[in-house]
């Protein structure tokens, strides 16, 4: 092909629905070349390219374009439109417009480099609606449309991905829905000529450039066309080459003048970039995590307080997060988080920490965010909204949602059933730790089924042989002298305490000569105590041989498993259920039933527990009670078990129901808790829900006052004010706060 220069009224001969190339070029040497020779490359050869030069005073650059010309290798028609001066951005591309016409037009910027397949894909989009006025495409640099960041333009390629490698990935991860945006992106765009035809030209004033393609696609949305993205293209984009100098100043007079004509743009702009569920969302998050690893928030709120098995999951969600090359990791804590933990969580491998009263409206979203136990309050989950676009909740168990005794009154309970019915109806992915438990929940009608992921957790930090050094509890000098049960956890009614006791009665009986120790903190409710106390009082000989330790420490927890004659477990409902392979790490065997989670993990044959017969128990638990083949072939079988429960596979499987949720729309809960649309922050729940810090006389005082906003302008803008300060004073004195490492 050769090189045609264009004049004057001159035009050339394309067909309606045919396409052009034009590049408008004004100085930017090298990035003109880099972006020449990519679209002609990656263009087929039947689609002409007009390079405009815009009076550009660096004659390489008409050199070069002449050398093109000229070139026996050139397989496109290559058009030039020579400008002895710098008429700007928004005349040339109109002199484009009428030249080519009834052509449709790709804008693409001199700083722009495009890859394989880009045209293609961007007449594919356009094609699928003929209310299409432009298509842009994904970049670096290309505002609400940014990715790997979205909303943050950067100026390198992803690391260690060339041009080629990105984009194929984000074509291949797209789902080609084609997303609506409130304008075009004019980095690299494709005007159908049915808009150019039916709202005219971009406007001279914006010239010489910035705020016309805003412009253009406001009056196309008025007479009813719209603006997609091809979101199986990316291209790289420079950014800012051709007005580097005079930015910021073009954008602020066109700025003025696209809000005095288009009232809305700017919140519909806003609306589009912090949306956080629909198809340009599904859109943008997809190719992010084509082109970066997953960033992913643990909500670690709870390791402030006792360590239970709700803090032993979230540690073993953490362990098996962290380092893994595929996310970067990001862990909410407490102020409070003890050094010991926050060693241990340090040890796991590199992670960010984000105090939880550092986190305001300015916190970076996560990809996902994961709190590893249950929601326990309605303004949780706006709580973990704000921290990650798609929210994963494990839900461990639903043993206080079908038990009433576990509250102070039935208010609260109604009130906790109400909060989990609702988080999980809107959570995108409830994570169970036994096929039970996700049994009993979609039975329940809390989740369907495509929305619940079964994933065992691991054991094997129990069974790896590190362990604390153990100390002998100081009020059981003596318990050496005779063997002993060991029955481990809160006094809740659930852990069915009653039996145990009737148990080492009908050992007793049989001839066993032993105790048994309870050991695990006390609850303020629902509890077993009354009935423990009604058991002791039936049998003097047994209240003589029972002893209640409360909350033991790690050490003596260690202690008491490896003198115990064998853990005593006779829960009668389990979530997952740690107590059994815990027993087996010490080297003892553990007695329960066979049922609800614990049915799943362990064969039926393990079982010595009758549930709940303590005398027809006797017959199988005696051998245990002794050393011998039986015993060590009950310990050596969960332990092989517990074996292939590891955290690395928990990671592995943890991490494809991320890439699944990723992949699917958000929930609905987005929609019912944007700001402004209603939701309770958390804060607000504390002060107004039940039990809530605010005294009911209060409440009237304020609403008066934050309803005025003379009064609140003057009452309650000091108190902001104060806030705020002291909150910006505390994060610059508090120990733990975000950064990398731990």
């Amino acid at each position: 092909m050769s090189l045609l220069k264009l004049t004057g009224e001159s035009s050339s001969e394309l067909e309606r629905d045919s396409v052009v190339v034009a590049i408008p070029v004004f100085e930017g040497y090298d990035h003109v070349v880099e972006s020449v020779t990519a679209a002609l490359l990656h263009t087929a050869p039947e689609v002409p390219i007009c390079i405009i030069n815009d009076g550009s005073s660096d004659p390489r650059i008409s050199e070069f374009i002449e050398e093109l010309g000229s070139s026996p290798e050139l397989e496109h028609q290559l058009y030039l439109i020579d400008h002895p001066e710098n008429l700007g951005f928004v005349e040339s591309c109109n002199e484009v417009f009428a030249h080519f016409a009834p052509a449709d037009v790709v804008v693409l910027n001199s700083d722009c480099v495009v890859s394989a397949g880009w045209l293609s894909r961007m007449q594919a989009a356009a094609a699928g609606d003929p209310r299409i006025a432009t298509v842009s495409v994904l970049a670096n640099s290309a505002t609400i449309i940014s990715v790997p960041e979205r909303n943050k333009p950067t100026a390198e390629l992803p690391q260690g991905s060339t041009l080629a490698q990105a984009a194929e990935r984000v074509a291949g991860v797209s789902a080609k829905d084609r997303p609506e945006i409130p304008t075009a992106i004019g980095h690299c765009m494709l005007i159908r000529r049915p808009a150019l035809e039916l709202v005219g030209d971009f406007d001279t004033i914006f010239s010489p450039g910035y705020g016309e393609e805003v412009d253009f696609s406001q009056r196309c949305l008025i007479l009813g066309l719209k603006h997609v993205v091809a979101s199986d293209v990316y291209v790289f984009h420079h950014g800012g080459v051709s007005f580097a100098e005079r930015k910021s100043e073009l954008q602020e007079s066109r700025d003025q003048i696209t809000a005095k004509r288009y009232p809305w743009f700017l919140q519909s702009v806003h609306d589009s970039s912090s949306r956080t569920e629909g198809p340009l969302d599904n859109a943008l998050l997809s190719a992010s995590l084509a082109l970066r690893p997953m960033r992913v928030t643990v909500d670690g709120a709870c390791l402030g307080s006792a360590n239970t098995g709700t803090q032993t999951h979230t540690l073993g969600v953490i362990s098996a997060l962290a380092g893994n090359s595929r996310i970067e990791l990001r862990i909410l804590v407490p102020a409070n988080l003890d050094s010991k933990v926050a060693s241990r969580i340090a040890g796991f491998g590199p992670s960010e920490l984000l105090c939880l009263d550092d986190v305001d409206e300015q916190t970076e979203k996560s990809d996902i965010v994961h709190r590893p136990f249950q929601v326990t309050k309605p303004s949780d989950m706006s709580f973990l909204s704000a921290l990650g676009h798609r929210v994963v909740v494990s839900q461990l168990d639903q043993i206080a949602f079908h038990n009433p005794s576990y509250f102070d009154t039935a208010a609260e309970w109604l009130e906790y059933r109400q909060t989990t019915i609702d988080a999980l109806a809107n959570v995108d992915l409830a994570v169970f730790i036994s096929q039970h438990s996700a049994d009993d929940a979609i039975q329940s009608g809390l989740i369907s089924p495509d929305r619940a992921e079964v994933i065992h957790l691991g054991v094997d930090h129990l069974l790896s042989g590190e362990t604390v050094d153990p100390l002998q509890p100081a009020q059981l000098a003596d318990l050496v002298s005779k063997p002993f049960l060991l029955c481990l956890g809160t006094n809740f009614s659930h852990k069915n305490r009653p039996f145990a006791i009737r148990l080492l009665t009908a050992l007793r009986k049989c001839g066993w000569d032993g105790r048994l120790v309870l050991a695990g903190p006390h609850a303020a409710s629902g509890t077993s105590e009354a009935a423990e106390r009604k058991e002791l009082q039936a049998d003097a000989n047994a209240a003589e041989n029972v002893l209640d330790l409360g909350a033991v420490g790690e050490d003596e927890k260690s202690w008491l498993m490896e003198n115990a004659a064998a853990v005593l477990y006779p829960t009668t409902h389990e979530g997952f259920g740690f107590v059994p392979f815990e027993a087996a790490a010490a080297g003892a065997p553990c007695l329960f039933a066979s049922h609800t989670s614990l049915a799943e993990l362990l064969p039926a044959d393990l079982a010595t527990i009758t549930p709940w017969n303590a005398d027809q128990s006797t017959r199988e638990v005696l051998p245990l009670l002794v050393p011998g083949t039986q015993r060590d072939d009950h310990v050596n079988t969960i332990r092989e078990i517990g074996s292939r429960l590891t955290w690395d596979g928990y990671a592995e499987r943890l991490l494809t129901a991320y890439d699944k949720v990723l992949k699917r729309p958000s929930s609905s809960f987005s929609l019912v808790t944007r700001r402004g649309q209603g939701a309770v922050s958390r804060e607000g729940y504390w002060l107004v829900g039940p039990d809530g810090l605010l005294d009911q006389r209060y409440e009237r005082p304020l609403l008066a006052i934050s309803s005025r906003p003379a009064l609140a302008f003057f009452l309650l803008r000091p108190i902001e004010y104060g806030y705020r300060a002291g909150f910006w004073i505390g994060r610059k004195l508090r120990p733990i706060s975000t950064g990398d490492g731990v």
